[in-house]
This record gives C-alpha cells, structure tokens and sequence, in this order.
C-alpha cells in the first residue's frame, strides 16, 4: 500500500471483495438519497448503508468459507430468478440452475445468502417492484400482478415486511410535497 512498511502495518488486515460491482444500483441509490429532502431519509440511507456494509462483508468472506455457492452458480441463481421474477420458483428448479441437488443446494444457500431461498425471492421480487413504483405510475394492484401476486394484498403485506412502509406509502414518499397558498 504505502512505502512504509510500519505504516502498511498499522492500517490493520485488508479484505479483498469480489464482485463488488453487484452493489452499483445500491450505491446509485445512495447518492441519490444524499440529495434528497423526503421525509425518511437518515432510515433509508442508514438501509442502504447496511446493505452496503453487509453485502461486502459477505463478499469478503466468499472464498473463505467452505461451503458457499461458487460465483457462477450463485450469478446463474440471480439470472435465473431476475428473467422469471414473477414465477413461483421451486428449490429443486433453483438447485438444477446452480448444478446442485436439491438438498445441498438449500443448505448452501441459506450460508451465501443467509437466508433461505424462498425469503430471498420475495426481497429480490419487492426490490424488482419498488423499482417500477419509483420509475412509473401504474397502480400497485398492477405492479403486484407483474410480479406474479394473484392478489394485491399478499404483495402489499410482503412489501411492507420488506420494506417497512405500504407499497402505497412507498409511492406517495417520492412525490413532491405540495405547499399551499
């Protein structure tokens, strides 16, 4: 790092991240949080920084720990699931993505993402509809059919386990405050 080897040692052990690069629509939503004057904002930035933190801090970890999924399965995963967002997965359809039995595959799941699949869809599918309820206007009943919810009630109780605030309120949260004269 510096010349100096005494200095190098007392900045403490480095970590090497891969696939840090996944974490730019974080950080994209970050800046723009900064910038922002919404009601909310120190628990939303306070979110994405715990996002941030944990996602490299796991990062930092993958070759370390035994028994993670490989990079490519888990990239194979995300691909997967993001392309058929709105499909009701099942583990063994997961498993045969990632080249792992059906058992194997939930165990190494739950260690590289710490969580268990089905949790993990359901984020990755309310994630996916924050993003078309902050970038359109279509109603939330349609937001949650595009998504694959039968019902706009099961998706607003997701969303909100989710994300801590309504679908609805999510939505109302971006729009510019109105001033009366």
């Amino acid at each position: 790092m510096t010349a100096d080897a005494e200095a190098d040692a007392s900045l403490g052990p480095l970590m090497q991240v891969h696939d840090v690069w996944d974490l730019r629509g974080v950080f994209d939503l970050l800046a723009t949080e900064l910038g922002s004057t919404l009601p909310h904002q120190d628990e939303r930035m306070t979110g994405l920084l715990l996002v941030i933190f944990t996602s490299l801090f796991r990062g930092a970890e993958r070759d370390t720990v035994a028994g993670l999924m490989s990079a490519q399965a888990r990239r194979a995963v995300e691909q997967y699931v993001d392309v058929n967002i709105a499909k009701r997965f099942r583990v063994a359809d997961l498993a045969r993505v990632a080249g792992l039995s059906p058992d194997y595959f939930t165990r190494v799941f739950r260690k590289t993402f710490g969580m268990p699949p089905r949790e993990w869809i359901i984020r990755r599918r309310v994630q996916h509809a924050a993003r078309l309820l902050d970038e359109t206007d279509m109603s939330v009943t349609k937001v949650a059919m595009i998504y694959g919810y039968p019902d706009s009630f099961l998706f607003s109780r997701q969303f909100k386990a989710v994300m801590d605030i309504s679908p609805q309120a999510y939505r109302v949260r971006r729009a510019p405050a109105v001033t009366s004269r």
